[in-house]
């Protein structure tokens, strides 16, 4: 799982990256396979909700047969302080075990006289045995992260010196993102 959640760090980065940018961020989904290496599908539509369910669909699905895929869109969670605009992050090993991790990076929208801005990532759930370790689980993502240079550029100016990788908010209950692609809580 830790190559996935590598893996998930880099995309989620790639969409963050998008977002800074003012830009919105069509639905994307990352694959690994040892035969084929890394491909990426975008999933284009005039209904952002139904390009996010036709992703999970095909997360659901693994029609490819790949080990390891990752669903990064734009949603939103519920947080202490109400609902949060967030780039949410499914990272799937479709190995056995069979596991799920997904990971909220809250953000503001830059507008007139505020700049864009990152809030604490948070782990909204994780599916599968055993428990992970977090703290190699998390390091894995955030390596991941770092390796798009343009959106580890965008963190270091927005978030990255503020708080520390460690600081990422694991959450005790389960949030659920605003599309579960089938993800049950543990």
């Amino acid at each position: 799982m830790e190559r996935a959640a590598e893996l998930g760090g880099f995309y989620a980065a790639h969409g963050l990256w998008f977002i800074a940018e003012g830009e919105p961020l069509v639905p994307l989904l990352g694959q690994d396979t040892p035969v084929q290496g890394q491909d990426i599908l975008r999933f284009r539509g005039d209904d952002p909700e139904q390009a996010v369910a036709r992703a999970c669909a095909h997360l659901d699905a693994n029609p490819h047969g790949v080990e390891r895929a990752i669903l990064v869109h734009d949603g939103q969670f519920e947080s202490d302080g109400g609902t949060a605009e967030a780039l949410i992050a499914m990272v799937r090993c479709y190995r056995e075990p069979r596991s799920t991790l997904v990971i909220a990076l809250p953000y503001r929208r830059a507008q007139p006289g505020q700049d864009f801005g990152l809030l604490r990532p948070r782990v909204l759930g994780w599916e599968g045995e055993p428990r992970p370790n977090w703290h190699a689980l998390m390091g894995a993502f955030f390596r991941g992260f770092q390796m798009h240079t343009a959106a580890a550029q965008v963190w270091a100016e927005n978030e990255g010196s503020r708080k520390s990788r460690s600081q990422c908010r694991v959450r005790s209950e389960v949030e659920k993102p605003g599309s579960e692609c089938n993800f049950h809580a543990p």
